[in-house]
């Protein structure tokens, strides 16, 4: 007798798990949703009597719930403004749940396809957004090291890396930037609607390397000025050995005929003195 309570409780609450699994649907709403090509959700209800009182509920992504004013028993989505959660009501009762499901583009903050940190730069981060899904997404970070055949692997919270995950974003923080964090990094979001990723690449380079070409213009201007001192230095040795090897030259220099011929007069006697 026991056991036949058991199995008959037993047959019950299938009987009513799949009776609930049944009134609850997910709908894909896509991102180019518009009138001329709505999504249509369907309240499950076939037919009503003249004393029953239908009615659409719904919540919206922030938590709000309204009454709709339409009772037809079809409903279209047009608008990505309209995802969230119906419930049709008949005297009260929920007949049947849907859920409008989107799934945004994520998308990381200050980035392109790269960004570039120095070695032992402290707390570096990357924010991943997905703003507008609903149901909220789930985040996941991956690592895939560059060049690598090997798939990427799912990166935990520990050692120099801290996730933090919000309701519409996740961050991802290297406390200690080291060579060996240089990869591929992807942001998985998933929700009812499905999945998607962005990646970007983390370069890590040597902090001084943006001061070598900086060095570099300055060890050139340097070396500039070294050679035009040594030239300079060398031209002023040289003009001097050329102006004392003139000046001895000079000085060496005979006396020429007119200065002969002067020395000669003053020499010769003079024949008209009379004493």
């Amino acid at each position: 007798m026991v056991r036949l309570v058991l199995i008959f409780t037993l047959i019950v609450l299938i009987a009513s798990c799949n009776g609930a699994a049944s009134n609850n649907e997910v709908v894909v709403v896509p991102e180019d949703v518009s009138p001329t090509d709505p999504v249509e959700i369907s309240s499950g209800v076939t037919s009503l009597s003249s004393n029953d009182q239908f009615s659409w509920n719904y919540t919206n992504p922030a938590g709000l719930e309204i009454t709709l004013p339409s009772q037809a028993l079809m409903l279209n989505i047009t608008k990505l403004d309209e995802i969230g959660e119906y419930k049709s009501m008949v005297n009260g009762t929920m007949v049947k749940q849907v859920t409008a499901s989107y799934l945004a583009t994520p998308s990381i903050q200050n980035t392109r396809h790269s960004v570039t940190f120095n070695d032992g730069d402290l707390n570096r981060k990357l924010t991943c957004v997905c703003e507008g899904s609903y149901p909220a997404v789930h985040f996941k970070w991956l690592m895939k090291l560059e060049n690598s055949d090997k798939p990427a692997s799912l990166i935990n919270n520990g050692g120099n890396v801290n996730i933090t995950t919000l309701a519409e974003k996740s961050i991802i923080t290297f406390t200690n930037m080291t060579y060996d964090m240089q990869a591929y990094y992807e942001c998985e979001v998933e929700n009812f609607a499905g999945n998607a990723t962005v990646e970007v690449l983390v370069r890590v380079k040597d902090r001084l390397a943006a001061l070598w070409p900086f060095l570099g213009i300055v060890a050139e201007v340097v070396i500039l000025i070294i050679i035009i001192f040594l030239y300079e230095k060398k031209s002023k040795k040289s003009a001097a050995i050329h102006s004392g090897k003139a000046g001895k030259d000079e000085s060496e220099q005979p006396l020429n005929k007119d200065s002969d011929g002067v020395e000669l007069r003053n020499r010769a006697p003079n024949n008209n003195y009379k004493s």
